[in-house]
């Protein structure tokens, strides 16, 4: 008899029901503060308050239905593998329409709408228990273990019992815990599995060891992994990460034999490294490089400020002239060394991933993300989701709903569940071919 799946389907969290309350809510909220605008302006101006609140409505009706117009399907390309299909047919988000949020349907706003978000949850202390390892160069680095999936809130339980599946969330190139909490809550909602964040050097310590890799370092994330599974042997491994993160998980699926994940979701990822930095716009360029030197640089400069590589990256006039600097730091050969390390190889199998994109990404643009969507010919665990407005890791639905996570998370689920049932079909062979074998 075959066990009892652990991961039930979840309900369709954008029922009708909840999705008119949600858009009631938010037409309501913006109708008074419409009116608040309409009221005040009048009072500063000549205007009539009739012209101003006929004005406001054509105005809010107009953005209406422009929104509308971003209505889509999302565009699912997978590769031809039989559990990946079986898999999909799991994943009911990609069967329903993608309704960009209506406050924030621009990628900027979105972009200010998560900044709000990582403000409110700036302080992870409150929400992640803390758990130390040491990396091999002496560097220290941590786990944080969304505390309400812990059992017993303590991250080194062992019990035997506890055999729940692990994901494991990666976020970006200066991200924090805090910017995970709400995919880590959503997620624990609607799996009910542990959730950790692997921490990367120089994020939530300083560094003791003068080197660091904007990019992420594969060896540091495998020496997490390799943590997590010393403590957590029974339970299987899954990730989410998110933009440098997602290329993180890219990279580490290269390698089916080696990856340690049962299955990945990677969001707003770049695939090739370095033609992602050539294409990027030159202001997201330039800011992003000063936005690495000050998490990166200044906040060690005690530390960095002696080796030979500090002024060449605090001249870095943007990203990719930064980039070009980080193999002497990291101590590869060249930087083309350095970028080959760093890039995806969907060109073969690899372990089971899915990759989600917006085209209106303002770090990674859709007109080079999109066109990798290609390699699910010849790769048949990827598969590769499309929808034009999303931003840079948000894909806000309603109100900062996050529907790139939910659609990840039921990937993740439905593979476990396919793997359940291939356990429990082996069990059932095993236990039938036993007697039948005797009696022959």
């Amino acid at each position: 008899m075959a066990p009892r799946v652990r991961c039930p389907h979840t309900p369709e969290p954008t029922s009708v029901t909840r999705r008119h309350f949600a858009l009631g809510l938010l037409t309501s909220v913006t109708f008074t503060l419409c009116v608040g605008v309409v009221q005040t302006v009048a009072c500063l101006s000549r205007v009539p308050q009739v012209a101003l609140g006929i004005g406001t409505l054509v105005a809010l009706t107009l953005h209406i239905k422009e929104w509308r117009k971003h209505w889509e399907m999302p565009k699912v390309r997978a590769g031809a593998g039989e559990m990946m299909q079986n898999v999909l047919e799991r994943c009911h988000k990609l069967n329903h329409i993608y309704r960009p949020s209506l406050v924030c349907t621009h990628a900027k706003a979105q972009f200010m709408v998560q900044w709000l978000m990582n403000r409110v949850y700036g302080d992870h202390w409150n929400y992640f228990e803390a758990e130390q390892f040491v990396l091999r160069d002496g560097q220290k680095a941590s786990l944080m273990w969304l505390k309400e999936s812990l059992r017993d809130g303590d991250p080194n339980n062992t019990d035997d019992d506890d055999d729940r599946p692990i994901l494991a969330l990666l976020y970006g190139v200066t991200g924090m815990p805090g910017n995970l909490v709400p995919w880590a809550k959503a997620a624990y909602k609607m799996s009910g599995w542990k959730v950790v964040v692997i921490n990367r050097r120089g994020h939530t310590s300083p560094l003791t060891v003068p080197t660091f890799n904007i990019a992420g370092c594969l060896d540091d994330m495998a020496c997490g992994v390799y943590h997590i599974q010393q403590h957590h042997p029974k339970s299987r491994l899954y990730c989410m990460g998110s933009s440098a993160g997602s290329g993180m998980v890219a990279r580490y699926c290269d390698d089916p034999e080696s990856c340690q994940f049962a299955a990945s979701v990677a969001i707003s990822c770049g695939f090739d490294f370095r033609g992602c930095i050539e294409a990027m716009n030159t202001t997201v360029s330039a800011a992003l490089a000063n936005m690495v030197r000050r998490f990166f640089m200044f906040r060690n400069k005690s530390l960095l400020e002696d080796q030979p590589f500090w002024k060449p990256l605090l001249e870095a006039k943007d990203l990719k002239e930064f980039i070009s600097h980080m193999h002497n730091v990291t101590g590869h050969k060249s930087e083309e060394e350095y970028y080959d390390e760093h890039s995806a190889d969907l060109q073969k199998p690899t372990a089971p991933v899915m990759f989600i994109n917006a085209y209106d990404d303002p770090v990674f643009h859709g007109s080079f993300t999109f066109q990798h969507e290609k390699f699910a010919e010849v790769n048949p665990n990827a598969v590769f989701v499309q929808v034009n407005k999303g931003g840079h890791m948000t894909f806000y639905t309603g109100i900062a709903h996050l529907w790139a996570v939910e659609v990840g998370m039921q990937f993740l689920m439905a593979h476990h569940e396919e793997w359940l049932l291939q356990q429990a079909q082996k069990s059932q062979e095993g236990s039938e071919g036993g007697p039948k074998a005797q009696a022959a």
